[in-house]
């Protein structure tokens, strides 16, 4: 049997991949976001003093933080 004959009988044999490495890479960061709000909130629980942080500053720049270095992390990962 000659290389070529063994390619195309091994390709013949192999099940056509249905999900696509970026559809994967989709379901895994969701999957990961879940999975780490989850944690997140079940180790630390709520503040105590929530509706009163809601009003500072710092409370809004900590999520303009956290969604800037989310969307670098993404297209880094993207790559």
């Amino acid at each position: 049997m000659k290389t070529d004959d063994l390619i195309s009988a091994l390709s013949t044999d192999a099940a056509p991949q249905d999900a696509s490495p970026r559809n994967a890479f989709f379901i895994a960061l969701g999957v990961g976001a879940l999975i780490a709000g989850g944690t997140f909130f079940a180790t630390l629980g709520p503040r105590p003093d929530f509706m009163a942080a809601m009003h500072t500053m710092r409370f809004d720049f900590k999520f303009v933080v956290t969604i800037v270095l989310a969307v670098t992390a993404f297209l880094a990962a993207r790559d």
